[in-house]
């Protein structure tokens, strides 16, 4: 017979297994079909974590569907506000949707904070006083 104390620590070998086959096939640039299975299976071992989402706008973005995967990157964002990776995505998510105020903040979140590369400014765009202004 099963305690539930056993079957934690099941779940929590069996997500922490899933999480990094995930993140080898994101490194890869993987997503494909297995990456969608494993990502259901991440999720369902781990509805909690902000990381399912994470994973889901990378694939998202890998597809060039950026407005789902902001959708994902803002949902993983109300669990974790401080997190590298969501910043990141946010960012490059943004700007592909041409929302470029967005994008700018999270670059100065990502510069500001980790010391990422300066962000990426449209010198010749009529808002560049106000992304300075932001930043």
């Amino acid at each position: 017979m099963n305690d539930d104390f056993s079957i934690f620590w099941y779940n929590d070998e069996h997500a922490q297994g899933l999480f990094y086959e995930l993140l080898a096939r994101s490194e890869q640039g993987a997503y494909d079909d297995d990456f969608l299975a494993q990502l259901a299976a991440y999720r369902e071992a781990a509805p909690a974590s902000e990381r399912a989402d994470i994973f889901a706008a990378k694939y998202l973005l890998h597809h060039e569907d950026a407005e789902n995967a902001i959708v994902c990157a803002e949902r993983a964002r109300e669990k974790r506000p401080l997190n590298y990776e969501i910043w990141k995505i946010l960012a490059v998510a943004y700007k592909a949707l041409h929302r470029e105020m967005d994008s700018i903040y999270m670059q100065g979140h990502l510069y500001g904070l980790y010391g990422a590369p300066m962000p990426s400014l449209d010198m010749e765009s009529p808002s560049l006083t106000e992304a300075l202004d932001r930043l």
